[in-house]
């Protein structure tokens, strides 16, 4: 292990020493004095910091050029994100809870997204397949379905509560989906 480089030469090392015996007693609430030692003890905490940090290379490593910053990683596509359906557990076993099933009948689906304000819950999914909710809560969630062309259709879901019901969505000029049984 190679030790790190010395500080650069602007910037010269502070030692604080405290001698009990002579140390006067604390500034009252609200001094000046008070205030300037604080203002003055943190900025000398970030400088010391600071000189670590690149002493570390945290801050860019040495100038050398050797060791340069790893580039950040490219964001994922939305569509590489996607659930590819199945069951989802959201709040299995939860009393007044649901089971919803979603199934999108529409060619040439990008994405579907469903989410709602009633328990802040979302999920992307690749619509295809069929998509089942576990223990989802009662109330109104939207779910925005995207077509391979980029059109989007935004639509609205009702899920009672304590049921088990399925729900397709095959009609793009509708807003709402069919529900297909409830039990």
């Amino acid at each position: 292990t190679e030790a790190p480089p010395p500080p650069p030469a602007s910037i010269k090392p502070v030692a604080i020493q405290i001698d009990e015996g002579d140390a006067e007693p604390a500034p009252a609430k609200g001094s000046k004095k008070g205030l300037l030692i604080g203002v003055a003890a943190l900025v000398l905490v970030g400088v010391v910091g600071g000189v670590g940090a690149v002493a570390s290379g945290v801050l860019g490593g040495s100038d050398d050029g050797a060791s340069a910053p790893a580039p950040a990683s490219a964001p994922a596509k939305p569509h590489e994100k996607l659930v590819p359906g199945g069951t989802i557990d959201v709040h299995p076993g939860e009393a007044g809870t649901s089971v919803a099933t979603l199934k999108v009948g529409l060619d040439g689906v990008r994405s579907v997204s469903v989410f709602t304000a009633v328990d802040d819950f979302k999920v992307d999914w690749n619509g295809r397949g069929e998509l089942v909710l576990n223990g989802v809560k009662p109330g109104t969630y939207r779910a925005n379905i995207e077509r391979a062309d980029g059109h989007k259709i935004r639509t609205v879901l009702e899920i009672p509560g304590g049921k088990r019901c399925s729900y397709t969505f095959d009609d793009a000029t509708s807003r709402t989906w069919t529900e297909a049984g409830c039990q």
